[in-house]
């Protein structure tokens, strides 16, 4: 694959990069971008991408005017696939306990609606080379030369989109955090599958649960910020019994009987906005934390960008 050109590469196949040439791919001549690659590393579970591992839950209230635009335009999105797409939807609400607000949300399975997008791009023409690792990037006279492990492409223009990697390959000034949920073996029953996304102030921090559906049934799901801190380790930490020892058993009583089934955990973007940095005339890097949340209002930036 030496040397083939394109019009656009997008590398990564995250929510971003997935999203790109999925909105792209709908009316390439209207961006003037008709030959399109997406290449990707293919994620594992054990690469702590956060967008496969806990990835999904989208609210549209938040005080940031420019956040809360692109999570409700995310939201739309969503539910205009669910009767044709299978995404493991919720329509649920999230409840701020200690500050009295109660507001409409949805909560998917991430990784189906990336897959999705690449699904739709590829069948809209998008060529996606899987198992292709980013190496480097160089200028090759008007065009960009990406480097990878399969080989050298061409490209009038480059978007790089993945996620924490960017901050390892461009040194991008973000700060990276490892999420955490504890997806509990409680048993879900009738009554429970209106439970909202409860948060509620607990110790010096926030505890907050919620249902999830996965491919084999409903679970409660349980996390927490600025009670326990998260080590950078590459791998999941099961602190669920410390909660329980700080009290948090007397709080939600219901918790002191469950077990952690599984840990749903990845590495993010603390920033919630888009970022969107001019590596080059036409080559741009892109991250957002909570990406997945926020995906349609980056891509609309992105989009801008490449007109």
């Amino acid at each position: 694959m030496t040397n083939l050109k394109y019009d656009l590469i997008i590398v990564g196949g995250g929510p971003i990069g997935s999203g790109v040439a999925y909105f792209i791919s709908q009316d390439k001549n209207k961006f003037n971008l008709n030959k399109i690659a997406l290449i990707q590393k293919e994620p594992e579970i054990d690469d702590g991408l956060a967008y496969i591992n806990a990835g999904g839950s989208i609210r549209w209230y938040f005080e940031d005017e420019e956040i809360r635009d692109n999570t409700r335009k995310t939201a739309e999105f969503i539910l205009s696939l669910k009767d044709k797409v299978d995404l493991n939807l919720i329509e649920d609400n999230y409840f701020f306990v200690h500050k009295g607000i109660f507001v409409p949300s949805i909560n998917i399975a991430g990784s189906k609606l990336i897959n999705y997008f690449k699904k739709v791009a590829e069948e809209n023409g998008v060529e996606i080379f899987n198992s292709t690792e980013f190496q480097k990037i160089e200028k090759a006279g008007e065009n960009y030369k990406v480097i990878t492990n399969k080989g050298e492409f061409l490209a009038d223009k480059v978007i790089i989109a993945m996620g924490y990697k960017n901050k390892e390959y461009f040194d991008v000034p973000v700060e990276i955090e490892k999420r955490q949920l504890f997806v509990l073996n409680l048993e879900v029953k009738e009554e429970q599958l209106k439970i909202p996304h409860t948060i509620i102030k607990f110790k010096e921090g926030i505890i907050y649960y919620f249902l999830k559906k996965f491919d084999y049934g409903y679970r409660i799901v349980l996390g927490q910020e600025e009670i326990v801190e998260h080590s950078l380790e590459p791998k999941p930490e099961n602190y669920f019994n410390d909660l329980i020892s700080m009290g948090l058993g007397d709080v939600l009583p219901f918790l002191k009987k469950a077990e952690v089934e599984k840990i749903l955990w990845g590495y993010d973007i603390t920033n919630k906005k888009p970022l969107i940095y001019e590596y080059d005339k036409n080559v741009f890097i892109v991250n957002c934390g909570s990406a997945v949340r926020s995906l349609v209002g980056i891509v609309e930036k992105v989009l801008n960008k490449l007109k």
